[in-house]
Order: structure tokens, then C-alpha cells, then sequence
């Protein structure tokens, strides 16, 4: 499986080296073999990058939400077109449910990475394309089923509060 995007942060190799054993799981004859493990081939190499994504999320400097932000538009789990649409939203929800089983655990993960990302970025610009990214992220969330992980609707709902905040112009940070 082709390496995903470098990622400038300390230990990566490291980091990349813990998730190596689920990618093993998708071999090129399985992508080429089965549509459902090619629909989730870019969700796979997402675990090729939670960890450092986390380490430069949490950086909090503007270079490091860049990149982890590229990092995420590359594993096509954020959405690079308006999700405005009722059919846009469902084919986006599908895709993300035909995850392999090793890889859907790393979604509310993910999302946790972006949702702080998207609030972060968000606070420093009045970009409505900006705005649009935190309610997708948001969306998306919604989609994920409570059982799956609670703790991560909580976590969306502050930071839905934050958002709302930010474009009132009451946010406190």
C-alpha cells in the first residue's frame, strides 16, 4: 500500500509504525477484489495519520493546522465540496459506513481532529467557506451513531456551542 502524505511532525515514523498491522488487513488484491474495501481504502490510510494529526492538532500553530487539515482533505474524510445537498450528505454518510471494520473505530477519532481544527480555523477568519466546514464537520458527526462513541456528541455539541459563539462574536477565548 502506497505511503500517504508526509506529515512534519516528531516521531512520525513511530506513530505510523503502531497502525501499520490494520493496513495489513488491506491488500491490492482485497481494493481490487472487493468494492467495499476500495471505498474505504482512503479511510484505511487515515490510520496511517490519527496519531500525527493529533500531535500537530495539538501544536495549535497555524503551519501545523494546515497541514493536518491537508492531511485529512487527502484521506477524503472531509469533504472538499458543499455538503448542501441531501444527496451530497448521503453519499458522503455512505462512503464513511462502507468502512472496513479495523478502520471504523478511527472515525469519531477523526472527527474530534477536525471538529477542534475547523473551530480553531474558524476563529481566526470571518470566511463563510470556513463556516461552511464547521457545519459539515458537524453534519457529519451527526451521523455517527451514539452507540458508537457518546463521548464524541458531547464533545461536538461544546464545540457547536464554541462555533456558534465565534459567529456571533461572543466568543471568549
Amino acid at each position: 500500500m502506497p505511503a500517504g502524505p508526509a506529515i512534519g511532525a516528531p516521531g512520525l515514523a513511530t506513530v505510523l509504525a503502531e497502525t501499520d498491522h490494520v493496513l495489513r488487513h488491506f491488500s491490492a488484491a482485497d481494493v481490487a477484489d472487493d468494492p467495499v474495501a476500495t471505498a474505504s481504502r482512503a479511510t484505511a490510510e487515515l490510520l496511517r495519520h490519527v496519531a500525527a494529526l493529533h500531535v500537530l492538532a495539538s501544536a495549535g500553530t497555524a503551519e501545523a493546522d494546515n497541514d493536518a487539515w491537508r492531511a485529512l482533505e487527502t484521506c477524503a474524510l472531509v469533504p472538499t465540496a458543499p455538503l448542501e445537498s441531501s444527496a451530497a450528505l448521503a453519499a458522503y454518510a455512505a462512503r464513511l459506513a462502507r468502512a472496513a471494520p479495523e478502520v471504523t473505530p478511527c472515525v469519531p477519532a477523526v472527527l474530534r481532529v477536525a471538529m477542534e481544527l475547523a473551530v480553531r480555523r474558524f476563529r481566526a477568519s470571518e470566511d463563510a467557506a470556513l463556516r461552511a466546514v464547521v457545519r459539515q464537520v458537524r453534519v457529519l458527526a451527526g451521523m455517527v451513531p451514539i452507540k458508537m462513541d457518546a463521548a464524541l456528541h458531547a464533545y461536538l455539541a461544546q464545540k457547536e456551542v464554541e462555533a456558534t459563539k465565534v459567529a456571533a462574536g461572543t466568543w471568549r477565548a
